[in-house]
């Protein structure tokens, strides 16, 4: 006895992270979707509408899964708009998709310090005072730290002078 199914149903995406519109520097960003429906064979992701994909064999319904934008495929996108694009399949071959707009910075800040000098480096009991310049279209942390300690002190984007 053979026992058949007939799929009426769509599977769906529900893209829970990244975020719509966030911001992702050199590192992969990681994902988290929520795929639903009967039978779901398999899903997949897209960068760009390019032919990079990783495909991924799924039994599953009604299921989380997470996992990692491949390190390689990130790699090939500079800094740039990245239109990211999650596909399911369900066995009976019916494909639904969900895709969000991710902006990728992969262009390091460049820090200047322009207190204390080189030529001022030593200080007596009153602590140095500092000035840095700090360029970068999107600032999000900025933070010091002294020889050999773990602890970041962080700073405020119109702090970039004062008395450490």
């Amino acid at each position: 006895m053979i026992t058949l199914y007939k799929e009426l149903s769509h599977p769906s995406i529900i893209i829970h992270s990244p975020i719509e519109g966030s911001l992702h520097g050199i590192q992969a960003p990681r994902y988290e979707i929520e795929l639903n429906g009967k039978i779901l064979e398999s899903f997949w992701y897209v960068i760009n509408n390019s032919h990079l994909t990783l495909q991924s064999p799924y039994y599953s319904v009604n299921d989380y899964v997470q996992g990692q934008i491949s390190q390689a495929h990130w790699n090939r996108f500079g800094n740039e708009s990245i239109d990211l694009t999650f596909i399911v399949k369900n066995k009976a071959g019916t494909c639904s998709n969900a895709t969000i707009r991710l902006q990728k910075d992969n262009i390091l800040p460049i820090i200047t310090i322009l207190q204390p000098s080189k030529d001022n480096l030593i200080f007596g009991e009153q602590a140095p005072s500092y000035k840095i310049e700090v360029e970068d279209w999107n600032v999000h942390e900025t933070w010091y730290m002294f020889n050999g300690s773990l602890n970041r002190y962080y700073l405020t984007s119109n702090e970039y002078s004062g008395i450490i």
